[in-house]
């Protein structure tokens, strides 16, 4: 027969759950640097991104042949 001996709530494994939802911590330098970089990469990307609509309905335009590139395709490239 076994015997609880500690309120629910209050046993070891309910404290170390505790503690570690508990636990708060500054992001290290190097996270940081690397949320900056993502941040910068995402911002150079969308810039691409929407420059090469403009870029390609002038091409067709001037040399008279081709299709520009549609919005699916930028769409599809961006979110790949």
């Amino acid at each position: 027969m076994i015997e609880v001996t500690a309120n629910p709530g209050e046993g070891f494994l309910d404290r170390m759950i505790g503690l570690v939802e508990g636990a708060k911590r500054q992001k290290t330098p190097n996270e940081i640097a690397l949320n900056i970089l993502l941040a910068a990469f995402t911002i150079i990307f969308l810039g691409v991104c929407i420059t090469l609509l403009p870029y390609s309905l002038y091409s067709v335009q001037v040399t008279g042949t081709g299709n520009p590139v549609t919005i699916t395709v930028l769409v599809r490239s961006w979110s790949a």
